[in-house]
């Protein structure tokens, strides 16, 4: 059997997984000052992480900013931003704050695999390439792995 040239992988899904983390919500509130609710809480990660089809009614220019999201990342972020809004994180500033967090890196964990098998594919000298439709820069999150 003959050795691999190269080697694919896509991001989410094959080598990460979205996290959630608590701190996220972290002195955000509601418009009367309330702590979100548990409930609002998750329902804004499942839109966050909903990959295809709107749950909420948004404008024709953030309908038009969710179906190319994945092109660029000023567009991924109009995208999320109305979606957090419409899904009521509405007090100013709070839908950006919570966008920002779930890009961070640590918000990504690899499968228990995923590290073992891509510094094997190294040792062996096999080249590997990412592949992904995500728009945000996913080199922090391996670099954060080594």
């Amino acid at each position: 059997m003959s050795m691999p040239k190269v080697v694919l992988f896509d991001f989410s899904g094959t080598l990460f997984r979205f996290e959630h983390r608590d701190e996220w919500f972290a002195g955000l509130h509601d418009e009367a000052g309330e702590p979100l609710h548990l409930d609002h809480q998750a329902e804004l990660i499942r839109r966050l992480t909903q990959p295809v089809g709107l749950t909420v009614d948004i404008t024709d220019d953030d309908r038009n900013a969710w179906r190319n999201r994945d092109l660029d990342p000023k567009l991924h972020r109009q995208a999320y931003v109305s979606i957090l809004r419409a899904s009521g994180l509405t007090v100013p500033g709070h839908a950006e704050a919570l966008y920002e967090r779930v890009l961070e890196p640590d918000s990504w964990i690899a499968y228990p695999d995923t590290i073992p098998v891509l510094k094997s594919l190294s040792r062996q000298g096999i080249p590997v390439g990412i592949v992904s439709n995500i728009c945000f820069d996913l080199r922090q999150v391996f670099a954060r792995e080594g």
